[in-house]
């Protein structure tokens, strides 16, 4: 992990443009981080985690009422018996 001020990021913005491991964009009076800076990779494996977490929360009454998971097992029973045959 790498740390940078606001100022030395503006002077060097190839660090935070194209970083190789998180970087934290610090305010030099505060002492606060304002920012984080991830590689690519990681943003793409955090978007589908917060993705998968957002469908979750929002179908969480739908996916835990008991009626819907009969119907959803009964829908994969005749499902699986149908690939059997």
């Amino acid at each position: 992990m790498k740390t940078l001020t606001v100022k030395e990021a503006v002077k060097k913005p190839s660090n935070i443009s194209n970083p190789k491991e998180i970087t934290y964009i610090v305010d030099s009076k505060e002492k606060k981080i304002k920012s984080v800076v991830i590689p690519y990779d990681i943003y793409v494996k955090v978007k589908e985690e917060l993705e998968a977490e957002e469908f979750l929360k929002r179908n969480y009454k739908t996916l835990m009422n008991e009626e819907n998971y009969k119907e959803f097992r009964e829908t994969t029973d005749k499902a699986s018996e149908d690939l059997q045959i």
